[in-house]
């Protein structure tokens, strides 16, 4: 049996032309992949395979009909076994090391009286040569030369040896390694080259933009199939991971215990969704960092499981459980506790859609975070033109003359204009703010107002709202407010 083996011919099932090449899949961003391919061992009469399935050299054994099943192994002492290695690596344009570090058997079959099918995943690595240079995750052709191995452990032929020092060296290795100390001869069949091309099975890319409210986030995740393959990709799960988050800024970290995520209303996808070759979809998540203690800005993996291939009635072992990833940003804000000397401000956008030259109105939510009652405050909205110092500046300087005008009781609301001067001297801004004051009505301990505040854009586009503080009249203090609130902004609509 030994040395006919020598004679068997092993090659990948149902490739015909040797410039075929069959696509593997990253499974996670560490640039692992997985080769499923199905290779036949043919041998050269029907009494080698006979007794190379009497041997019990198959793991796992395939079905035979001439043996008989008492559900106990035969001890044996040869073993078949297939091995790959990379022999090429090319087409990523960089300097990268492809190797191979597992050969896993699912099944065997007899599928001809001199044939034995082996279901076999090669599982490859590939990575940079530089050291600390993150892999990523581009295409890659891989050259693997694969045979199959009949390894024979030959009996113990005893010890003459004299030698003392020899037989203790031999007792110790023996010990150490749980097993016994025997020759291993092996013989190979003639290597194939299996040539494999290395792609993802899908990409993810994902936008952030903040939230009306401080601390939120929205992420958008975009979902897309790579087009690098034919086969359908089923996306089962979508998850943030802000354990794993990158600070890009030095200060110290605070827990990330806090931070909540989640999809955003009316955004659930309705997981599984299976995505076809051009196809893909996408989705928002909420962040909610609003309770950390510092301003920091967070990069935090947004992770995407699916599931690759069809499911076949009578096999599954080529469908794989693959993973991609991309890095969302996100800042967490500090969160005043309660009772506090402050204010917090929410925004909403009452207008459903947003044109060139309408009116919009943005509904802000002012809550009292003390437990007194607050009296003659006013909401001071700034301008996109002047830096965060100027405005603190301009509303500081407003509290005097507001303190002068105050004529009116707790419990009238103010709306101010804005000025035929101030639209002339301001003519390249976004949009002009038609409430530049607000005198709201006293706030009760731990409760909130709202005001609405017009603004009217002048552009297309994304456009930011200006930031709005809260001017204390009794006090003359200025609660600053800074905010990235935004808008897309259409063209204008046509009269009909």
């Amino acid at each position: 049996m030994f040395e006919e083996f020598g004679q068997c011919i092993l090659a990948a099932k149902d490739q015909q032309d040797e410039k075929l090449t069959r696509n593997s899949y990253y499974l996670d961003t560490s640039g692992r992949a997985c080769l499923s391919v199905p290779l036949v061992l043919s041998f050269p009469s029907e009494q080698c395979l006979k007794d190379t399935l009497d041997a019990n050299c198959f793991y796992p054994r395939p079905k035979y009909d001439e043996t008989t099943d008492d559900g106990t192994e035969t001890q044996t002492s040869s073993s078949i076994a297939i091995e790959a290695k990379v022999a090429l690596t090319f087409g990523s344009g960089e300097a990268i090391m492809a190797v191979v570090e597992q050969v896993r058997v699912h099944s065997t079959e007899i599928i001809s009286p001199t044939s034995v099918l082996f279901e076999t995943d090669i599982y490859i690595r590939v990575s940079l040569l530089e050291g600390n240079t993150r892999w990523r995750m581009t295409d890659v052709k891989v050259a693997i030369e694969t045979s199959a191995v009949l390894s024979q452990r030959l009996p113990d032929q005893g010890d003459n040896s004299t030698d003392t020092a020899l037989q203790l060296l031999k007792r110790t290795m023996a010990k150490s390694m749980d097993t016994d100390v025997h020759n291993v001869r092996s013989i190979r069949t003639a290597p194939i080259s299996i040539k494999a091309h290395l792609t993802q099975a899908l990409t993810v890319h994902v936008d952030s933009v903040s939230g009306p409210t401080v601390g939120e986030t929205f992420l958008s995740i975009h979902i897309r199939h790579s087009s690098t393959h034919k086969e359908p990709v089923t996306v089962t799960r979508i998850a943030l991971h802000p354990l794993q988050e990158e600070l890009t800024h030095a200060v110290p970290r605070t827990t990330s215990s806090t931070i909540r995520w989640g999809f955003a209303d009316h955004c659930d996808p309705c997981l599984p969704i299976t995505l076809n070759p051009d196809e893909s979809f996408s989705t928002i998540f909420l962040v909610d960092a609003s309770q950390d203690s510092a301003y920091q800005t967070f990069k935090c993996p947004v992770s995407v499981t699916a599931i690759l291939g069809k499911r076949e009635s009578s096999t599954e072992c080529h469908r794989y459980q693959v993973t991609a990833s991309a890095k969302a940003e996100f800042t967490s804000s500090p969160m005043a506790s309660e009772p506090s000397d402050g204010f917090v401000l929410a925004f909403q956008l009452i207008d459903e859609k947003v044109h060139i030259g309408s009116l919009v109105t943005v509904r802000v939510s002012v809550r009292n975070l003390s437990n007194d009652t607050r009296r003659n405050l006013t909401l001071w909205v700034g301008d996109n033109g002047t830096s965060c110092e100027e405005e603190l500046s301009l509303a500081a300087n407003e509290i005097p003359r507001l303190q002068e005008d105050s004529t009116e009781s707790d419990d009238t609301i103010k709306i101010t204009g804005l000025s035929l001067s101030e639209q002339i001297n301001s003519p390249h801004q976004s949009l002009i703010s038609l409430d530049t004051e607000y005198i709201l009505p006293q706030i009760e301990g731990h409760t909130a107002t709202t005001a609405d505040l017009r603004f009217i854009p002048l552009v297309e586009g994304l456009v930011t709202f200006p930031h709005v503080h809260v001017v204390d009249r009794t006090k003359g203090v200025t609660y600053a407010s800074f905010h990235k609130f935004r808008a897309v902004v259409g063209a204008q609509t046509s009269p009909l």
